[in-house]
């Protein structure tokens, strides 16, 4: 990841169990649109980092543009299943932490 990205780092589920699949994550930004599925594993967003401070299974990049975002996980035909998480962009935004949990 370089300065000239934003990265949307998406959690489905709980991280004392499975990730949950099968799902995808939305981003809407001011430089564009991006959907990533979420995938069936944990991972560490960077090496050296413990997992205790953040694990994501789905990764989104769009270039840095400061300004509105709306993030939302939609099911394999694209339908909206999650409450939106929505918020402002800096021009000096590198990521942003996305956490969803089964109701």
């Amino acid at each position: 990841t370089g300065f000239d990205w934003v990265t949307f780092w998406g959690r489905l589920g709980p991280t004392t169990g499975q990730p949950i699949s099968g799902y995808a994550l939305k981003v809407s930004a001011p430089s564009g649109e991006r959907t990533m599925p979420f995938g069936g594993f944990w991972e560490i967003p960077y090496s050296g980092q413990r997992a205790s401070e953040f694990l994501y299974n789905a990764q989104v990049e769009l270039p840095r543009t400061a300004g509105a975002f709306r993030a939302v996980v939609v099911d394999g035909s694209g339908k909206e299943v999650s409450d939106a998480i929505s918020g402002t962009l800096l021009d000096r935004t590198h990521d942003v932490l996305l956490n969803w949990l089964p109701r």
